[in-house]
């Protein structure tokens, strides 16, 4: 991957604008190719008067400090087709045709269904579901690797309706294979207020 310099940066922007204020959509080229853009004055956060195009031009000015933080790692798109405001959706699969430079890997991974992510609190938790030996506590989330069974406690502070997934998440929820619990009793506002402003966090180093 080669580095975005600044003339290149300049370059991306004045073209986005040239297209945004022209036909709305075109191509964009750089040192290491081409890519279609289209629909550039379509609205994407309407309250701020935001476009695809004002979102474009963002990425090209974090693309020089994001890019090499992103190199290599495997990349699931959050879109939003409609504008911040529509239903989002998840794209995990790549289009049978993409621009020249983005890498795509295969993956058969079939239908997983043993457990990998338990969320919720656990005020005591055992990983491998061996109570004899010392549990976690305290955990906002919780993990159990695949072929474990786990086991955890947690006691319920506020009433409502509590989720919990037993394995990958999004796959849960298209299965159903969610838990649900209905915890009855008094709302108690006091646990969901800032009783105690926040103080500087005192830090002590010793260097040798």
């Amino acid at each position: 991957m080669s580095a975005l310099t600044r003339s290149g940066v300049q370059s991306l922007l004045t073209q986005l604008d040239e297209i945004e204020a022209g036909p709305g959509g075109g191509v964009i080229t750089f040192d290491t190719g081409r890519l279609e853009v289209s629909n550039l004055r379509k609205l994407f956060w309407p309250k701020l008067k935001l476009t695809k195009g004002d979102l474009f031009r963002h990425y090209v000015r974090v693309a020089p400090f994001i890019l090499p933080v992103l190199e290599d790692r495997p990349l699931v798109m959050k879109r939003y087709p409609n504008g911040i405001a529509g239903a989002p959706f998840y794209q995990h699969r790549a289009p049978d045709k993409v621009p020249a430079g983005v890498r795509i890997e295969r993956v058969n991974a079939g239908t997983e269904i043993r457990p990998h992510l338990v969320g919720g609190h656990g005020d005591y938790v055992w990983e491998t579901g061996k109570f004899s030996n010392p549990p976690m506590t305290s955990l906002e989330t919780w993990f159990i690797r695949g072929g474990s069974a786990g086991a955890a406690l947690y006691t319920f502070l506020q009433p409502g309706i509590y989720g919990y997934v037993n394995h990958n998440m999004i796959e849960a929820f298209e299965l159903g294979a969610t838990a649900h619990f209905r915890v009855e009793g008094t709302w108690n506002h006091d646990l969901m207020t800032q009783v105690k402003a926040p103080e500087p966090v005192q830090a002590s180093v010793s260097i040798r």
